[in-house]
């Protein structure tokens, strides 16, 4: 906490880090618990499972939410 009851955000950051995933072109981990992808990345049940990924942050107008219950889904057309 700062001086005047803030929260202060930790001065480094990680860099991100592109992990492969075969055909689907990777994504890339921001931090310990956020990751980046496509949409093949997002219709992937499996890696999603894989990876511990609770929610999908959908920001694109095209591309429908996949809307399975294992997953909360917020869509931020952008």
């Amino acid at each position: 906490m700062s001086s005047r009851g803030h929260s202060t955000l930790p001065r480094t950051l990680m860099a991100p880090r592109m992990i492969s995933e075969g055909d689907i072109g990777g994504i890339a981990q921001i931090t310990s618990s956020l990751f980046l992808g496509r949409a093949s990345v997002a219709s992937n049940w499996h890696l999603l499972q894989a990876r511990g990924i609770t929610c999908v942050i959908n920001a694109t107008i095209e591309i429908p939410n996949f809307n399975w219950p294992q997953f909360e889904y917020v869509k931020v057309p952008l």
